[in-house]
């Protein structure tokens, strides 16, 4: 009979397993190490990114800061012109300047002429105001020229005015001789009134003294803030957005490459803040990292010679999204790598189980290919491996049950009855010497075959009817006890005998073990004595 082969027999075996084993362990792997690259690559290319933004936050803060440094740069060389001293002596010396008997009149037609040729250069268009204020007679401003429409105008001297009371005269009368002051962002002024055009503006103070060391005025430079903000960033290239801001929250934005631009003053009543102003104009906060799906470096602009209240601030972004999606384009690589990967392991794999398997399934194919276990030989007990300790291991018990089989058989084959094995649908499995003697047959001829050939033909059908009822798990009266029955010999001819039927119960199934005696000559003596007792 052929054995039914399970469908996922294939799949329970060793070399299934383990290829099983190995290739969850390699996908495993592979995915382990396609998320960590895919971490690193991601966190690469943050670092990458947060370096490209503080460099451009650098650039843009360079030239700002160049910017403002021009305000003072100016104000300085004006202040070592001599209409700045002539203004100082003319005043303490009735209009007259002691130094060549210049007038007042024409020290300050000097000096608006320096203003205007100052204002004048395309490299200074946020320039509002240039302007000499004294400290005397509540700050009254002695030289001015306004900037307007790309024109100079001198201001005559009944409309210069006193400016004693500003926030920033007051603030720069505090500063040192040889220093600067910067204003805060605030509306232009005129006549203590908001000028109509409401520009932001910021004021550089310059200290002026006389030659003897006493404090006359300041060189004050107006600059429209977002003209000098925008000055700044012109010079710069970007491929990121840029946010320049303040502690009151003015604001300068772009887009990548400064294509739009948007201005924000805090005092504008169209005014709306740039979300991120919070996060980056906060005095201790984060220069660089992430914040609300954007990528930021911030770079603040200190001045060690110029006093000022204002912190300025340059942060550039890029929003997260378009860092992740760049980061993916290296996914494809990395899963493709990794698949390879799998593949390669996969292929080295399958030829390290063969090759570990082959003397497994040798050994198997050995054993399933005997035909008992007394035609198993040629083990490879030689080896030193696995192979070698379960080839001697199996060697050891099959030489045992081989033992005790043959010593089996030798009991069976040398008792005097007769033994015979059937199975549960009546097919004879063991006969032995004694039964071939009893019935005429070779075992050879019998085992297979069904018990019936050697029972009566008007008993046979109570034969069957016994091994069916068992099957079906009847109890009957045959089982232990023993009873003279007839057999058939090989001839056809009958005799009686005595049998004894046992049960066995095996895992395979149930066998039924016959204990035979031939009794004819028992019968014949029997026979022969009843007729010499019979009257």
């Amino acid at each position: 009979m052929s054995k039914r082969t399970h469908p996922w027999t294939a799949f329970r075996s060793m070399q299934a397993k383990l290829l099983l084993l190995v290739c969850t362990i390699t996908l495993l792997s592979a995915l382990i190490m396609t998320w960590v690259n895919q971490v690193q690559t991601y966190r690469v290319a943050r670092g990458a990114t947060i370096e490209q933004l503080a460099s451009e936050a650098d650039l843009v803060a360079a030239a700002l800061s160049e910017a403002i440094r021009n305000l003072r740069n100016d104000a300085q060389i004006i202040g070592q012109t001599p209409p700045v001293q002539g203004l100082a002596r003319t005043a303490a010396n009735g209009g007259i300047d002691p130094l060549g008997g210049a007038t007042d009149g024409t020290w300050r037609t000097r000096l608006a002429s320096i203003f205007s040729s100052t204002m004048q250069t395309q490299t200074r268009p946020s320039y509002m105001q240039m302007r000499y204020i004294g400290l005397s007679d509540g700050g009254r401003e002695l030289v001015r020229v306004n900037h307007v429409n790309g024109e100079n105008f001198v201001v005559e001297p009944n409309l210069l005015q006193q400016k004693g009371d500003e926030h920033y005269f007051q603030a720069g009368l505090a500063v040192a001789p040889d220093g600067a002051y910067l204003s805060d962002v605030t509306w232009n002024r005129e006549f203590g009134e908001v000028d109509p055009r409401e520009i932001p503006t910021i004021r550089l103070l310059l200290p002026i003294a006389t030659s003897d060391g006493t404090p006359f005025g300041f060189i004050a430079i107006n600059a429209d803030y977002e003209a000098l903000l925008r000055q700044a960033i012109a010079t710069t290239t970007l491929a990121n957005r840029l946010l320049i801001s303040n502690q009151n929250g003015d604001f300068l934005a772009t887009d990548p490459g400064q294509t739009h631009i948007r201005f924000g003053y805090h005092a504008d009543h169209t005014y709306q803040a740039h979300p991120l102003l919070g996060h980056v104009t906060a005095s201790h906060g984060p220069t660089r990292g992430e914040f609300d799906g954007e990528i930021f470096a911030t770079r603040q602009i200190e001045f060690s010679d110029i006093e000022t209240p204002l912190d300025l601030r340059v942060t550039v972004l890029r929003d997260t999204a378009s860092v992740n999606a760049a980061a993916l384009e290296n996914l494809p690589v990395i899963v493709i790598s990794s698949v390879i990967l799998i593949l390669a392991s996969l292929s080295v794999t399958v030829l390290a189980i063969n090759h570990v398997m082959r003397p497994f399934r040798a050994l198997s194919t050995r054993i399933e290919s005997a035909g008992s276990l007394r035609q198993i030989e040629d083990f490879p007990i030689e080896r030193v491996d696995e192979v070698g300790t379960l080839a001697r291991a199996f060697s050891d018990v099959t030489a045992g049950l081989v033992s005790s089989e043959a010593r089996t058989r030798a009991i069976i084959e040398g008792i005097a009855e007769g033994v015979i094995v059937i199975d549960g649908a009546g097919h004879i499995e063991t006969f032995n010497p004694a039964c071939e003697r009893m019935f005429n047959y070779r075992a050879d001829a019998l085992i297979g075959t069904n018990i019936s050939l050697l029972i009566p033909s008007d008993s046979a059908n109570g034969h069957d009817g016994f091994l069916a009822r068992r099957a079906d798990g009847e109890l009957t009266d045959v089982i232990g006890t023993v009873r003279e029955v007839h057999g058939v010999r090989k001839n056809g001819s009958r005799f009686p005998m005595e049998l004894s039927v046992s049960e066995i119960e095996l895992p395979g199934g149930r066998l039924y073990c016959g204990i035979v005696r031939d009794i004819s000559q028992h019968t014949q003596v029997e026979q022969v004595k009843d007729g010499f007792i019979a009257p």
